[in-house]
């Protein structure tokens, strides 16, 4: 049974238990009082007070529970689109538990092959974590500025236990409309999304590849509408950059 009817099927007992008390109590006044009419009026009002209260209580019960369990589906937005509104995945309560954060606001979520991916926002700055399916943990990233300077920002989770490698960021250069993330044998290329906060972007790979020696291979671009590089980081030509090019 869907998780909503269930809600509403709980609010449904407690109407039934409070009218079974309302018919007695009804029965044993009407029985012992002569100016039944009176008592019957009473009744009634205090009837369809708690009746229009619990009215009330099972609208809030069934919104709460829809805005924290149903998850956001991005296979109905088109290019462009600007995200509202968005609800709060069932595990979010044991990433507030990991997290402690005294803030939390949540940007946005996707669910992938292996889990789920969060954008969010904490007093920390922002952030995001991946939620294993497999094994029922979150990875979380480290975190980074609002207000980037240079346009751009990146973090990443990477824990060898979890099978996923993420990456996610804020992008404030309208010039910005490609990120890329490229590994020594492949490369991504990161989701965009628009929401009434602003930019942000986030990909994902199976694992991190291993350097075997080598400068690390790992590398991040923001590119511009026509393919200039904006910003990255990484190793070029034997020597590490990182910022606006």
């Amino acid at each position: 049974m869907p998780a909503n009817i269930f809600e509403f099927s709980g609010l449904g007992n407690e109407f039934a238990v409070i009218g079974r008390l309302l018919i007695k109590l009804r029965g044993v006044y009407m029985a012992g009082n002569p100016n039944q009419n009176s008592v019957k009026r009473i009744i009634t009002i205090v009837t369809i007070i708690i009746g229009v209260g619990l009215i009330g209580i099972a609208i809030i019960k069934i919104s709460i529970h829809h805005d924290k369990y149903d998850l956001y589906d991005p296979s109905k937005l088109a290019p462009g689109d600007i995200i509202d509104t968005i609800g709060v995945p069932a595990e979010i309560d044991s990433l507030l538990e990991k997290t402690q954060s005294k803030m939390f606001d949540l940007i946005y979520q996707e669910k992938v092959e292996k889990g789920l991916i969060i954008l969010f926002k904490d007093e920390f700055g922002f952030r995001h974590a991946f939620f294993s399916n497999k094994m029922e943990v979150w990875n979380i990233s480290g975190n980074t500025e609002l207000s980037p300077k240079e346009g751009f920002t990146w973090t990443m989770t990477n824990d060898p236990n979890i099978p996923i490698l993420t990456f996610a960021g804020l992008i404030t250069d309208e010039d910005i409309q490609t990120v890329i993330v490229i590994q020594k044998s492949s490369t991504s290329q990161a989701k965009i999304i628009t929401t009434t906060q602003g930019r942000f972007w986030f990909t994902h790979f199976d694992y991190l590849e291993e350097a075997s020696g080598q400068p690390d291979a790992l590398k991040i671009e923001a590119l511009s509408g026509d393919g200039k590089v904006i910003w990255k980081e990484g190793i070029y030509d034997g020597t590490y950059y990182r910022g606006r090019t």
